[in-house]
């Protein structure tokens, strides 16, 4: 999950998702507005596909200014492996 907000913040195309989304989504990244700093929370509830709640720390890349963001994912195991459907 850590991965994914940090190619979500910093990325610059879809493909920079591919590892991380399950197959259909449509996410984009934030094309490097962000730079993710820190993941400081995660809370996963369900048993699958899980709602995952994640608080992370991030600095607005023209700015400077720090920010805390705190982002629900619709998450998905397949092969041991974890992958993101949507953002809320």
């Amino acid at each position: 999950i850590e991965s994914f907000l940090k190619a979500m913040c910093e990325g610059k195309d879809a493909d920079s998702l591919f590892n991380y989304v399950t197959t259909g989504a449509n996410l984009k990244p934030l094309e490097g507005r962000l730079r993710f700093l820190a993941l400081e929370r995660l809370e996963a509830a369900g048993a699958g596909p899980y709602k995952v709640t994640v608080t992370f720390s991030a600095q607005d890349a023209a700015t400077g200014f720090r920010v805390t963001q705190v982002w629900k994912l619709a998450v998905t195991e397949e092969n041991q492996k974890f992958f993101v459907g949507s953002v809320e």
